[in-house]
């Protein structure tokens, strides 16, 4: 019994000289897995926050439980939510705005990734679409990202270039 103690010590201070423990090999792939664990319930958040650069984690968590975890897991959350900007499945609508007509998955997930990374929502539209947008706000993006399913895709391509020039932080060569 003593000798696999001994055995077992030697191999995590063997480990630990590497500079990897069993701690670090379990935690990448558990966060990972947790990331995309909350992606999937993006459907769940049920209010976004008016100001989302004031409050803490704790208000977050508060004001709406789902959109606390996505805030909580921060930049790990990005791949995942730039993944979903294409999903043109219809939630409901968590802003404290007016209703304007179906608002998506896409939608969604574009607001929460602004929130996290501070990209202002007009960086992930075409030039001609960003003048419309300074007099319309987000009812431009809505029309125009309605208007064709491929300019989800452009919103897209365009979120990922800002994240990629924006970030420290290198995007894998295709979105989960």
């Amino acid at each position: 019994m003593k000798s696999a103690s001994i055995i077992s010590i030697l191999l995590q201070l063997g480990q630990l000289l590497a500079g990897v423990t069993t701690t670090t090999r379990q935690t990448i792939p558990e966060n990972e897995s947790h990331a995309r664990e909350v992606c999937s319930r993006i459907t769940q958040i049920k209010m976004l926050p008016m100001k989302p650069n004031e409050g803490d984690l704790n208000f977050f968590k508060g004001l709406d439980p789902a959109y606390g975890q996505f805030r909580e897991l921060g930049e790990a959350a990005v791949p995942c939510l730039i993944g979903k900007l294409t999903d043109r499945a219809v939630m409901n609508d968590p802003r404290q705005a007016p209703r304007v007509g179906p608002v998506t998955v896409g939608d969604v997930a574009l607001w929460v990734f602004c929130d996290i990374t501070g990209m202002q929502l007009q960086q992930a539209l075409p030039a001609a679409i960003r003048r419309d947008y300074k007099e319309r706000g987000e009812y431009a993006y809505l029309d125009w990202v309605r208007a064709d399913s491929k300019h989800r895709k452009i919103v897209q391509q365009n979120v990922t270039k800002w994240y990629s020039e924006h970030s420290s932080r290198k995007m894998p060569k295709q979105v989960p």
